[in-house]
């Protein structure tokens, strides 16, 4: 579980013109709140999770008075509401930031294997799929966190295999089998064209994906 915080939004900002922002994992709202601080026209963020959903309603009522922001919340599956989401949204530049997977689990609601389904555990290759259906995204930045979920590396947190290990001894868990058997490759096939794709290993990393110029 990453931080937007931890990123230059205000160099982002000016860099690529960003207009709005979109997330998807509202949980306890950290991101959310920091984007409400900046010059977004608009904020959207979606999630699954029923009782961080309805923590979030209120919360983000006042805050979206007290900064003058339309902060827009959706309940429910990433993949099923950011196209809703993305028909709100013109062509301006857009700030995605992507921490959606294991409903629940970072919050000690669910076991990060509760959820059978793909599509809903680790829906990170769908949600991409569907916002670069549904419009151009040459100039849109993401950021996707949690990369340890999909590659193996030296992050500041370590990896995520060991720190399964470490605090989830009896569940046997594996990261290719909370990851689906996916990695990161899908996301370099996607999007290698039109983005410059860097790796940040700060938390449990990031995946940085920056329009080409």
């Amino acid at each position: 579980m990453g931080s937007l915080i931890k990123h230059d939004l205000n160099n982002l900002i000016d860099e690529y013109d960003l207009v709005n922002y979109v997330e998807t994992g509202t949980g306890e709202g950290e991101c959310l709140s920091h984007a409400l601080k900046f010059p977004f026209e608009m904020c959207f963020s979606v999630e699954i999770y029923d009782q961080i959903y309805q923590a979030a309603i209120s919360k983000f009522a006042s805050l979206s008075k007290l900064y003058h922001k339309e902060c827009f919340l959706y309940h429910g599956e990433s993949a099923e509401k950011l196209p809703e989401i993305l028909e709100e949204l013109d062509d301006d530049p857009v700030l995605f930031f992507l921490d959606a997977h294991f409903p629940g689990a970072d919050f000690k609601y669910e076991d990060y294997d509760a959820v059978e389904d793909e599509d809903v555990r680790v829906p990170l290759k769908k949600e991409l799929k569907i916002i670069s259906d549904k419009r151009d995204t040459s100039r849109d930045v993401f950021i996707i966190d949690d990369l340890w979920l999909y590659e193996d590396g030296e992050y500041e947190s370590g990896n995520l295999q060991g720190h399964l290990d470490k605090h989830f001894p009896e569940m046997n868990y594996t990261r290719e089998k909370l990851a689906g058997g996916q990695d990161s490759n899908f996301i370099y096939e996607m999007f290698s064209k039109t983005h410059n794709i860097t790796v940040d290993k700060r938390d449990q990393g990031y995946l940085l994906l920056f329009p080409k110029k």
